[in-house]
């Protein structure tokens, strides 16, 4: 068999049609059904894909640490015991349950010594008791801290008590 007759062939076999006319047996049998919106949508979704893909730049962020809202940094530094505290941790203050509700509650009310608030969990007396029953550090420590740190503290707890 001639070369040009098989190019012949095969260039006759991969021939598309020129008119809607040319069409050959099979291509004839299958049903021609209008495209729906699914089908277009999904056309126009692999064409977005395909175009994202080509265009993708990819961004890192250097990962800093969050601030830990637990972690109450002081505004001065404080010798107790010894120990040079310049922060306090009440990262427990997650866990608490509804007993430890209850002995924070009594214990405000001891701190608070008959000046009960309507709403406790706004007061200093509260936080201190918070603070405390989470620290263990004694309640006479939170007592001598500085009015700004007091109330660092008690707004820590207020977001928790109140928050999300």
């Amino acid at each position: 068999m001639d070369t040009n007759n098989v190019n012949m062939q095969r260039t006759a076999a991969e021939r598309k049609p020129s008119n809607p006319l040319d069409v050959h047996k099979d291509e004839t049998e299958k049903k021609i059904m209008p495209k729906t919106s699914a089908d277009l949508n999904a056309d126009a979704s692999t064409k977005a894909d395909a175009a994202e893909e080509e265009d993708v730049t990819e961004i890192t962020v250097d990962e800093q640490p969050e601030d830990d809202d637990n972690i109450i940094e002081l505004s001065k530094s404080y010798k107790f015991e010894g120990k040079v505290i310049k922060s306090i941790d009440i990262a427990r203050i997650e866990d608490l349950s509804g007993r430890d509700a209850k002995k924070i509650d009594k214990l405000y009310k001891k701190i608070a010594k008959g000046n009960i608030s309507v709403q406790p969990e706004l007061t200093n007396e509260y936080a201190i008791a918070a603070a405390h029953y989470i620290t263990q550090f004694p309640v006479e420590f939170f007592e001598q801290l500085s009015i700004k740190d007091i109330i660092k503290i008690r707004n820590r707890v207020i977001n928790f008590t109140f928050g999300d």
